[in-house]
């Protein structure tokens, strides 16, 4: 028999996280930590632009690897199957086997009881009777040659089964307007109006999810369904800008987001509107309709407009006893096409008047 004696500890921060790239917006981490004396309750792993700091990830425990979700047809309960990995060794006398056991709670098997795992690496649960925002802990117990065992417990995670859309959440645009653009307060709930014919702006609130949203996406089309943007993943942001695009004048756009959770289940689309208004009201080439009856004067303005039909149009109406004055009538924000007047016989600027303009 061989007795060894621990002389020193080395310690070597360096080495103990591998980290790679694997996709452009993801990377994998490994801990190689391990306590052998009293093992290890809870390893936490954060990420920041700044050596100890922790401004893209906060501190967050390692989870076992990602649910996977098996639909069965016509079952009341959906069955889910839980993978875990892990990495053990025993310089001394190696690994005999490593049992698994899946639980609500740490260190419990009251979902799954206990068995041996196809290897010393991962296993693999049978089909669990789980429903939608369940906790899971996946415990896993090593047995090295001499019998002497480890037992961990892998932090929880959440299921997702489905994805329900939440009546919080709601979608904004943000008009982009290009100078000169009528400071008029014209809308059309709930629909915004710009005069910007190449960029759309959008904000969303954050969906609300148990098991967490993995990413948000957004697309824009017309109002004959003909995709512009088609659906575009913005990661985690809740803003986006679409760039480059050929609107036609009163075009009426939809936007919509919807998001996916970490189950990759994707929630019903939250949608906005919007109206591209991108040329001034046109005339039409005809006069204002005018007419009489005693004093008061009736006039009707439509027929000298080309309008886009069943949308708001806000006019500004003065009338005055000499060309542009407004000594005796300005309105603005008038939403209305037709005006009755009582005519004045006087006023400060006409002390006699025989003529009315109207603009």
């Amino acid at each position: 028999m061989h007795l060894h004696r621990c002389e020193s500890v080395i310690e070597n921060t360096t080495k103990a996280l591998h980290v790679r790239q694997i996709r452009h917006d993801a990377v994998a981490v490994t801990a190689m930590v391990q306590d052998k004396e009293s093992d290890l309750k809870m390893v936490q792993i954060g990420a920041g632009t700044t050596p100890g700091a922790f401004q893209i990830q906060p501190l967050t425990a390692i989870h076992a690897a990602t649910v996977i979700h098996v639909n069965e047809t016509e079952e009341i309960v959906t069955r889910v199957k839980v993978n875990a990995t892990w990495n053990v060794h025993d310089d001394e006398s190696d690994i005999k086997h490593c049992t698994c056991s899946v639980g609500m709670f740490p260190y419990k098997a009251n979902i799954q009881d206990q068995w041996y795992a196809d290897n010393q690496s991962s296993c693999e649960s049978t089909l669990l009777q789980l429903k939608h925002g369940d906790k899971v802990y996946v415990n896993i117990k090593c047995v090295n040659n001499v019998e002497l065992a480890t037992t961990t417990t892998v932090a929880s995670n959440t299921l997702s089964i489905n994805f329900t859309k939440s009546n919080d959440v709601t979608v904004k645009i943000i008009p982009v307007n290009e100078a000169p653009f009528s400071t008029i307060p014209i809308t059309v709930a709930p629909t915004k109006i710009q005069s910007n014919k190449s960029l759309v702006q959008i904000s969303w609130s954050e969906f609300k999810h148990t098991s967490g949203i993995d990413y948000y996406e957004y697309c824009i089309s017309d109002e004959r369904n003909t995709i512009i943007v088609d659906w575009t993943n913005v990661q985690l942001k809740t803003v986006a800008s679409a760039h480059g695009l050929i609107l036609n004048n009163a075009e009426k756009m939809n936007v919509s987001v919807r998001a996916t959770n970490t189950g990759q289940y994707t929630s019903e689309a939250v949608n906005a509107s919007l109206f591209t208004i991108s040329e001034p009201s046109a005339l039409s080439g005809n006069p204002m309709l005018v007419s009489r009856n005693g004093h008061i004067i009736h006039i009707d303005w439509k027929p000298a407009f080309f309008t886009i039909p069943d949308f708001p149009v806000v006019y500004s109406l003065i009338v005055g006893s000499r060309k542009g004055f407004t000594d005796i009538l300005d309105i603005n924000y008038y939403t209305g096409h037709t005006y009755d007047i009582a005519a004045p016989s006087s006023t400060l600027i006409s002390p006699n008047i025989t003529e009315l303009f109207f603009t």
